[in-house]
């Protein structure tokens, strides 16, 4: 694409990139995976031809996104009274954004086949493990709570376990309107307040969607995001006595806590027991 007589790089360099939207009567898409949004992720020097062209709406950095990490007590969220119901989760499908998914024999009827979004040539194999631990927390025939939901998941994080805005937003859409998705958990977060996400967020919630994001690991006041926006359910971490963990946020965001210390899941290699919250007991409401 040009901007002028100006190439946009097509491989540019993650950590100075912005993502711009576009004036409304700009528009370098016939077809495009930015069918929601008329954007495109430009350096700087990139925004700064294209901001002289007068053709930016408004720019945002391309925030850099951290993945969360934290079954221990199936009875401190009382599971039997929900299994009794016949709540296991029946139906309902969960897009987790997350590091991908390893195959586990116990889960694989469980999942749907989901997506690569850091690279659309590869599967969603998970080489991190945080993704497939979540994935076992809510989905699995051993540690799951909604071990009867089908579960598609949208690989958004690598080895570094960490991603960009740019990355998510892609995740999100598709889980609404091509996976039909009736649960999205997303197990990260960034201080800071991006409208792009905001408003994809709230296009999912819009859509009936119920979005579950941790509420953050640092244990002090500070708003994570997508956990802070209006109608995201934000789950905090508790440890086995009950106790809000020492690691968990502790602000407006938080609507419920969970058991988040000290899990047993599914695990790839000798990935160990996680200290940190994973906003996946929300499913068991379904």
């Amino acid at each position: 694409m040009q901007f002028g007589n100006t190439v946009v790089a097509e491989n540019y360099e993650k950590e100075t990139t912005y993502l711009v939207n576009l004036k409304p009567e700009i528009s370098f898409y016939s077809t495009s995976n930015n069918k929601h949004d008329n954007y495109v992720v430009l350096t700087e020097a990139e925004l700064q031809e294209a901001l002289e062209l007068g053709i930016v709406d408004y720019s945002e950095p391309n925030y850099n996104v951290e993945l969360h990490s934290g079954n221990w007590n199936f009875k401190n969220i009382e599971c039997d009274f929900a299994w009794k119901l016949g709540c296991y989760g029946n139906g309902v499908k969960i897009a987790v954004i997350d590091s991908g998914l390893q195959d586990f024999e116990e889960i694989k009827d469980n999942i749907i086949q989901g997506k690569n979004y850091l690279d659309e040539t590869k599967g969603t194999e998970d080489n991190v493990g945080h993704g497939t631990f979540v994935t076992g927390i809510i989905a699995s025939n051993s540690y799951g709570i909604s071990h009867k939901s089908k579960i598609i998941p949208l690989k958004c994080f690598d080895k570094n376990t960490d991603t960009y805005i740019d990355d998510i937003i892609p995740a999100i859409y598709d889980a609404v309107d091509i996976y039909k998705c009736d649960v999205i958990n997303m197990s990260f977060g960034i201080t800071s307040n991006s409208q792009k996400l905001e408003k994809v967020v709230t296009y999912a919630l819009t859509n009936n969607v119920i979005v579950v994001a941790s509420v953050g690991n640092q244990g002090c006041e500070t708003l994570y995001y997508p956990a802070a926006y209006e109608g995201v359910i934000g789950v905090g971490s508790i440890n086995n006595n009950s106790e809000v963990s020492t690691f968990s946020q502790y602000n407006t965001s938080v609507d419920v806590v969970a058991p988040g210390e000290a899990l047993e899941s599914l695990r790839i290699d000798e990935y160990m027991k996680l200290v940190k919250s994973f906003p996946v007991t929300i499913a068991l409401l379904i």
